[in-house]
């Protein structure tokens, strides 16, 4: 089984149980329209369920293990489009379901993969891809790394408000309990899969100058902002009004985040100073005394203070040095 788990698509997954969860969460089981857009989704799903190849290459699976896996993964669509047919009593989207199924298990094969020039290369030295990022220092060791970390961290974030959102609602007694866990587990997760510590290693170890690598920095965490600012926008359409706490979170999870994997002696003021201007924000939030917009500048303010500050922070850090992580144990 841990073959099978190491060679899952996980991204895919994710988006996959991302929109199963906004399906229920917008009452999709009382809207055919919506229910007929699921169902479609997840015929395309048992159509498309096969395992990593990169991953399954990597790991030497012949081609009869890579199918077998492929038909494992593609019976989790086809269970789900079967509940929903079920309890419809949509019996022909059901058999629909069953004939794709049937086809998955009996006529799908995994196509065998001839291993190139390309393929040996890959993930060494010697490869030259550099993805959907300039071929730089910049472009590969700040942008390409954080902002596929803030996107993830964001997806995963999103997963847990939806989970919170349908939990608390079919579950009034306990079910805001185990949502709020499941927030905390995003914000954990959010937190620490941006690597910023080892983006600036990797710089500094290639000829980056650490105040470059702030500057740039400064522009990929970007991201955060930007999602939040799409997260208050899903609001006003699901809730019917803008919440603009996500949007104050967007703006104040970088500079957190940063200052404290940058954390060491000498640059302990960044994180307390940013601390603490977190937790007024949040403090005359819950005293009424700011919220809406003015929340969200106060917050933008607070990430332009951190901007300011990052150049000259970064060049009193030890770019080899593990920071917080030392700290904790976690890194030595």
């Amino acid at each position: 089984m841990k073959l099978f788990f190491g060679t899952l698509n996980w991204s895919s997954s994710l988006v996959t149980i991302f929109l199963l969860s906004v399906y229920f969460l917008l009452h999709g089981i009382e809207d055919p329209l919506i229910t007929a857009f699921a169902l479609v989704a997840l015929w395309a799903a048992i159509f498309a369920a096969e395992p990593d190849k990169t991953k399954a290459q990597a790991l030497g699976l012949s081609t009869a293990v890579t199918t077998r896996y492929g038909r494992i993964v593609a019976v989790m669509p086809a269970l789900i489009a079967g509940v929903i047919s079920i309890y419809l009593r949509w019996w022909i989207p059901l058999a629909i379901t069953a004939l794709i199924l049937v086809w998955k298990l009996i006529c799908w094969k995994a196509k065998a993969k001839t291993m190139t020039v390309e393929d040996l290369l890959a993930d060494t030295p010697g490869n030259d891809s550099f993805g959907r990022f300039p071929a730089s220092l910049e472009g590969q060791l700040v942008y390409r790394l954080l902002v596929r970390g803030w996107f993830i961290g964001w997806v995963v974030l999103g997963i847990a408000v939806v989970a919170n959102a349908f939990i608390s609602s079919t579950w009034p007694e306990n079910g805001p309990n185990i949502g709020n866990m499941l927030m905390t587990m995003g914000i954990l997760a959010m937190a620490t899969v941006v690597q910023h510590l080892d983006s600036l290693a990797n710089f500094v170890t290639l000829g980056g100058s650490q105040s470059t690598w702030a500057r740039h920095v400064i522009i990929a965490s970007l991201v955060s902002p930007a999602a939040s600012l799409l997260g208050v926008g899903l609001s006003w359409l699901i809730v019917g009004k803008p919440i603009w706490l996500i949007a104050a979170f967007g703006f104040l999870v970088p500079a957190l985040v940063v200052s404290l994997e940058l954390c060491s002696w000498k640059t302990v003021y960044m994180p307390v100073l940013i601390a603490a201007a977190t937790a007024a924000i949040f403090v005359l939030r819950m005293k009424e005394m700011l919220d809406g917009v003015p929340m969200m500048l106060a917050a933008a303010v607070t990430y332009v203070l951190w901007a300011v500050l990052l150049p000259a922070n970064v060049r009193r850090v030890n770019p080899y040095a593990s920071g917080l992580k030392k700290w904790l144990g976690i890194k030595t």
